[in-house]
């Protein structure tokens, strides 16, 4: 969700979405302490950081943020987000089949990390 919302009130060229951020200044604001709060966690410990947002990377740098906010109703089926795939030059994966197993699947690697350590633990 957070970065849908990043996506809604910020704008290709690196300047605010006026209009959102008028009408939505304390999700604005919950964002940015989000981002604040991620930041800190990340410099604090990056070994954790890192083991805790593995599992959530794309692995070609497309944005599946959107697909993904729209079947959990975070944003309308209609939402248009300010950014786009359109200069990502090399083969996109597929979207998974089954969205709801890969939670699940994501779901069981967390448990798996949180019980035994990650990657950079060096545990797989």
């Amino acid at each position: 969700m957070r970065a849908e919302i990043w996506l809604t009130f910020s704008r290709s060229d690196g300047t605010g979405n006026e209009d959102f951020l008028n009408t939505h200044k304390s999700e604005a604001a919950a964002f940015m302490r989000a981002v604040k709060r991620a930041t800190d966690e990340m410099f604090a410990d990056p070994k954790a950081a890192w083991d805790a947002s593995f599992t959530y990377m794309s692995r070609d740098a497309a944005n599946v943020v959107t697909n993904y906010s729209k079947r959990l109703g975070i944003v309308s089926d209609d939402f248009n987000p300010n950014m786009t795939n359109e200069f990502l030059s090399w083969p996109l994966l597929d979207e998974v089949a089954d969205p709801i197993e890969n939670q699940k699947r994501i779901a069981r690697r967390q448990m798996q990390i949180a019980m035994n350590g990650g990657v950079l633990a060096g545990r797989h």
